[in-house]
């Protein structure tokens, strides 16, 4: 029988149940996109054409292998709407045989910096109403307090004044080098 999650209908699990997916082995592994949409280009005359997103997945596949020593490349091939490898995993290469959730490569600690990022708690989010806006968790520093708006203006306008002063005096030099050529503007 078919089952339900969040009540829609899918297809089973194709995962091996009891099986450890971080222990070494080879893995066929095929990722489509979300609709089977043609996201990563087209295939013109038998051949395959990365757009500029299937270029970057085409990459940063790539790269993974460069990032991760526990991972080997068996095959690979990038289709329109998905891809197909065999990914080698040989746990012997991290250290104490631990593969972690981002392999062997251990992330650098996660810090907030005001004004860009912020990881807010289920709690706080819960507190703040579910809602995720950005500006009720990453802090704003209000850096225009400490400017005084006229010395700002006037400043402001002596520079576009004499920026104007300059187009006037261009406009001038060109319209007197056409008369020399003998074309009145």
């Amino acid at each position: 029988m078919t089952e339900k999650f969040r009540n829609k209908y899918r297809i089973p699990s194709n995962r091996l149940r009891g099986w450890d997916y971080a222990s070494s082995g080879h893995y066929y592994i095929t990722i489509v996109t979300a609709g089977r949409n043609r996201l990563f280009g087209d295939i013109v005359n038998g051949e395959m054409i990365l757009n500029d997103l299937g270029q970057i997945v085409y990459d940063e596949f790539f790269k993974s292998f460069e990032l991760r020593e526990e991972l080997f490349l068996g095959e690979f091939v990038l289709m329109p709407n998905h891809l197909h490898t065999i990914v080698i995993l040989d746990k012997t290469k991290c250290k104490d045989n631990v593969v972690e959730t981002h392999g062997c490569a251990s992330l650098p600690e996660y810090q907030n910096i005001p004004e860009f990022c912020y990881s807010a708690t289920r709690e706080e989010i819960e507190q703040k109403g579910w809602s995720l806006v950005p500006s009720k968790y990453i802090e704003f520093r209000n850096r225009d307090e400490q400017i005084d708006f006229d010395t700002k203006m006037q400043e402001l306008q002596t520079g576009l004044r004499e920026l104007l002063q300059q187009e006037a005096a261009s406009k001038t030099e060109l319209k007197g080098l056409f008369e020399k050529l003998g074309y009145s503007i």
